[in-house]
């Protein structure tokens, strides 16, 4: 009897992944399940599709590597339409090996349901009948028993994909860098999923200077809930991050850095029609930051919900968002769908509103989208200056500001950071005050992004410690330590610190 296999590509999502090492694991289980010298012509035809991809992928993977290397500078025009072509390429010789792959199984699959409609005998007696047709061809193992159980045709039907070949996007919407088996290792007790935007930023060189005046720019990977995605893997935890970026050789760049930091990004999708978002940062004198956005729309603000990864959702513990993602449609939609998701999961919402006003059409559409999602929130952090704007210029630092206007009954617990002098923190039991971490600050992007990561890393590993005190203001102090460290370099990423090194600073301190 012929052997076959069927290799399953759905509308969703495909097994074939560029650029890691799921690639190498996919063709070898093709080559195992449908190559054999020794089979028939349907084989041979096969052993061709097996051959060319490998070509291919050869090919693909030795323009990647050079993409790597000349990664920030031009790439030029011939290069980038050569990655095109291979993925057209790729995807026509796959779909042409799937098309005739799911012939054979039909074909096998209708003989054996018409020779099981034969055998009325039960079977025990089907099972010899086909012993005795089939003969020597059974695999046998060293005793000469069947290495196999007789199941009727329409078992193996219903039989449920195997857990080891993760659903991953669409070619031309996956990363040529990202990696879907993060995404099936992780553990859903210690898991955080953070939803949101993710975008280049461009930072002066000279501080305290205006856009104009600035000589160059450095660009930076950027968005809120990304650097905490990264923050909460560069202090040994496990996060994933879910966004839309464009199709282009920023989005692709965003999607190599998360993976290089240990981020799952099967979550990410491209936008073809649509760029990556651009943000001009300056940097005054006191290291405080003023942005102007280009988004016309960008990549993130087109995310759907068709486009959310719901078992990565499902799978978290923890689902981290903020604001920017409520401003536009479709993306507010998807932003909603997305924490239905999660809290009919099981997970801790948490939310930081990270205001960008010059994002939002008003300032009465900024407050009011904000405030939206508020009493769905298990868990919000909040600066001194959002509290000001929600409350229309009430005094921050008062409790009862905070606790009348902002703490609704079903939250867990509110912080309110105050930047280098620590945070605030209130819960139903108690509330109280934790110092922060006097450093030289350099630059102040990503200081809250890294507190964040650091609180949502220890919660995650102890998803009750707010009903201690004392353990929530162990962690409250550990998270002042992630931002004091992060403002010390340029960037927000590439100053996201280690636990090992926020734990010598806290020694430092103590």
């Amino acid at each position: 009897m012929p052997r076959f296999a069927l290799i399953v590509f759905s509308s969703r999502g495909k097994v074939y992944e560029f650029g890691s090492a799921g690639v190498t694991k996919t063709l070898e289980r093709y080559q195992r399940c449908c190559f054999n010298p020794q089979d028939n012509c349907l084989e041979h035809e096969t052993q061709c599709w097996f051959q060319e991809v490998s070509k291919l992928k050869a090919k693909f993977e030795s323009l990647q590597r050079t993409q790597r290397h000349l990664l920030g500078e031009d790439l030029g025009p011939l290069s980038v339409k050569e990655l095109q072509n291979l993925e057209k390429q790729l995807e026509g010789a796959l779909a042409q090996a799937r098309h005739r792959k799911t012939q054979i199984m039909i074909e096998q699959m209708e003989e054996l349901r018409r020779k099981w409609g034969e055998e009325s005998h039960g079977r025990k007696r089907g099972y010899q009948q086909y012993e005795q047709a089939e003969g020597p061809s059974v695999p046998r193992n060293v005793t000469g028993e069947s290495n196999y159980n007789m199941v009727p045709a329409s078992s193996y039907l219903r039989t449920p994909p195997l857990k080891s070949c993760p659903r991953a996007p669409p070619l031309g919407k996956l990363s040529k860098g990202s990696s879907v088996e993060k995404g099936e290792a992780v553990e859903k007790k210690n898991l955080v999923v953070c939803f949101g935007e993710m975008l280049i930023d461009f930072v002066p060189t000279v501080a305290g200077v205006s856009l104009a005046e600035a000589p160059a720019f450095k660009k930076a990977p950027g968005g809120a809930p990304a650097n905490v995605a990264v923050g909460i893997a560069r202090l040994g935890g496990s996060s994933a991050f879910i966004g839309k970026v464009g199709e282009d050789e920023f989005g692709y760049m965003l999607a190599d850095i998360l993976k290089q930091n240990n981020v799952d990004n099967s979550g990410m999708r491209f936008d073809p029609a649509a760029r990556t978002a651009l943000a001009f940062v300056t940097l005054r004198a006191d290291g405080e930051r003023e942005f102007m956005f280009f988004r016309n729309p960008s990549a993130d603000m087109l995310l759907t919900e068709s486009e959310l990864d719901k078992n990565l959702i499902e799978k978290a513990s923890i689902f981290h968002y903020g604001s920017i993602s409520l401003i536009e449609e479709p993306c507010r939609s998807t932003h909603l769908a997305a924490m239905e998701m999660a809290k009919r999961s099981g997970c801790i919402l948490s939310y930081d509103p990270n205001l960008r006003l010059a994002l939002w059409p008003s300032e009465e559409d900024a407050r009011k989208g904000i405030m939206s999602v508020w009493n769905q929130a298990d868990i919000i952090k909040i600066s001194e200056e959002e509290i000001t704007f929600l409350t229309e210029g009430d005094d921050p630092y008062d409790d009862d500001v905070v606790l009348k206007k902002l703490y609704h009954p079903k939250l867990k617990f509110l912080i309110v950071t105050e930047g280098g002098d620590g945070c605030r923190y209130y819960t139903k039991e108690f509330k109280g005050r934790v110092a922060g971490v006097k450093v030289a600050a350099v630059d102040t992007t990503g200081a809250g992004d890294a507190f964040v990561g650091g609180l949502l890393n220890s919660l995650a590993s102890d998803p009750n410690l707010y009903k201690d005190e004392k353990k929530l203001r162990e962690a409250l102090f550990f998270a002042n330590g992630c931002g004091a460290l992060t403002v010390t370099e340029k960037g927000a990423i590439p100053a996201l610190p280690t636990r090992e090194a926020v734990l010598q600073l806290l020694e430092k301190t103590a």
